[in-house]
């Protein structure tokens, strides 16, 4: 598979998963801040447990963050973590 087709597959789940349901999502990439009040962890896992469809699913927690991690002191853990997973070369079963 062309890795392009495989960024782009990934882009159209992240924009499209609220249409189609959780089992329309193949390549999931989750990440989450420790100290996030506005999405506890059990409910990410929840979520993350309904990802049944997905060959490969990825899931990062950044410490010392909340909500706004985005804005904060480990911002660039999370720009890696999403960079690593634009960067792996995800294969589907065949």
């Amino acid at each position: 598979m062309h890795k392009l087709a495989r960024s782009d597959d990934k882009m159209t789940m992240l924009v499209c998963y609220d249409i189609r349901g959780f089992a329309s999502i193949l390549w999931p990439m989750l990440a989450h801040a420790e100290w996030d009040a506005d999405l506890p962890s059990y409910m990410l896992h929840a979520y993350f447990a309904k990802l049944t469809n997905a060959p490969y699913k990825h899931y990062v927690e950044i410490g010392e963050g909340t909500h706004t991690i985005i804005m904060e002191k480990n911002r660039m853990q999370q720009f890696a973590a999403v960079q690593q997973f634009w960067d792996e070369d995800i294969r589907p079963n065949e």
